[in-house]
């Protein structure tokens, strides 16, 4: 993103409807997915500002990992712990080390040149039978000027997500559009906004009050639906994926992991957790 996009999505994050409900969604399908037992260690691969991290610690043991150097300041200003600046393709944990894995909008950056590569290194630090939740924005046509302020190099249809998590070695178990209630409303937003910037630009900031609830409900709806039904069309694309399992391998990385600290890479085993 360009660098004023952070200290926005900071400001932001906690309030706007599209974050508190893009967030409630992908937690309730962290949730779904979340294996049963004990202690969980779960990953969130390109955490930005680390917010969500807070929400998956009430569920396990978690961890972020984000490459942009504009992050770290955050971090530092919220006290965020448990966060290193990492490249998705090259994350610095041993393999087999997390029960689940969150990447909510990191694919379609243009500094993932290859998303296949990401997604083989993720499968690497899943244990057998983990999960993944991936969230990708949805529909190549929808691209447009606010996409380039956020570094979006591609949008995905879902058969083509789906084809890179199934190259990638991994087992697809649901995917769905999401954000769809409101897609002819952002539909119409980005056509003005190719002949009016500042248009383009509004969805940015929260609306008012009112409307802000509005937008919570529909996305609050949305979450309703998908824990049992999925949209045929929609902003943005979501996941859930799964790690198969290697007999016999499971049950003994689960009770090694319950006694040890989290295993770091050999290459960068000196970067501390703080």
């Amino acid at each position: 993103m360009e660098p004023s996009c952070y200290s926005l999505l900071h400001a932001v994050e906690d309030e706007h409807w599209w974050h508190v409900g893009m967030r409630r969604l992908a937690l309730e399908w962290v949730t779904a997915a979340r294996p049963s037992g004990g202690r969980i260690l779960i990953l969130d691969v390109g955490c930005g500002t680390g917010r969500l991290l807070s929400d998956l610690r009430q569920i396990g043991e978690a961890y972020g990992v984000d490459c942009s150097p504009l992050v770290i300041e955050l971090w530092q200003a919220n006290q965020t712990s448990g966060v290193l600046q990492s490249w998705a393709q090259r994350l610095p944990f041993a393999d087999a080390t997390f029960d689940l894995v969150t990447c909510l909008d990191v694919l379609y950056h243009r500094e993932v040149p290859d998303e296949l590569e990401v997604l083989h290194e993720i499968a690497r630090v899943l244990r057998p039978g983990g999960a993944l939740i991936l969230r990708v924005p949805a529909l190549p046509w929808l691209h447009t000027r606010r996409d380039e302020r956020f570094h979006t190099q591609r949008r995905y249809t879902r058969s083509q997500l789906s084809q890179q998590v199934r190259a990638a070695g991994l087992i697809v178990e649901r995917l769905s559009y999401a954000n769809a209630l409101l897609l002819p409303l952002a539909i119409g937003q980005r056509w003005l906004g190719q002949r009016f910037p500042q248009i383009a630009d509004a969805g940015d900031q929260v609306p008012p009050r009112p409307l802000n609830r509005v937008g919570k409900a529909i996305l609050r709806g949305e979450a309703w639906w998908l824990r049992r039904y999925n949209f045929p069309w929609g902003l943005s694309l979501i996941c859930r994926v799964r790690k198969g399992a290697e007999r016999g391998n499971d049950e003994e990385l689960r009770s090694d992991n319950r006694t040890t600290s989290l295993p770091c890479h050999p290459v960068t085993s000196s970067l501390v957790l703080s």
